[in-house]
């Protein structure tokens, strides 16, 4: 049997007060490698078997969705200063994300028009070889380069 046919429900346990509530905003499947707080427990980040990966404070409000991974996320992490989250997938990819801004409403719950606005102030950060760097990659930095078609939703 493999980790996701030992899904449970995630679950958020308060200590002090010995209460506890499901967080189904993060998913109807948690397992150990896939939940995690930060180090203040007020962020949670969680992977799911379709590829997503959700980030967002726990309390209350839809989290933000990362799209990237290919099928299964296996690991997610937090960096303790909370600027970037990281995920490994069975797609073989280590992804490295910027913190979302928890501040704001995440992209996929914005109006058509200001999600177009906000992809267009976005940059495009990729790592790239380069042989004539000593560390053989570089950093490379671009404004979005929006799509052939816009999609239509």
């Amino acid at each position: 049997m493999g980790r996701f046919d030992d899904c449970r429900e995630a679950r958020l346990h308060d200590l002090e007060r010995r209460t506890s509530r499901p967080i189904t905003e993060f998913g109807s499947c948690s397992w150990n490698e896939v939940a995690r707080l930060d180090s203040s427990g007020l962020v949670a980040v969680s992977g799911a078997r379709d590829g997503l990966v959700r980030v967002g404070r726990l309390d209350g409000g839809e989290p933000h969705l990362l799209v990237g991974h290919r099928g299964v996320v296996n690991r997610v992490a937090v960096s303790p200063d909370l600027r970037w989250v990281a995920t490994t997938g069975e797609d073989n990819t280590l992804r490295l994300w910027p913190m979302p801004d928890l501040s704001k409403p995440p992209l996929h719950t914005l109006p058509r028009a200001d999600l177009l606005a906000r992809l267009r102030s976005l940059t495009n950060i990729r790592v790239v070889m380069d042989s004539a760097t000593r560390e053989g990659w570089r950093l490379e930095v671009g404004p979005f380069p929006g799509w052939r078609t816009v999609p239509e939703w």
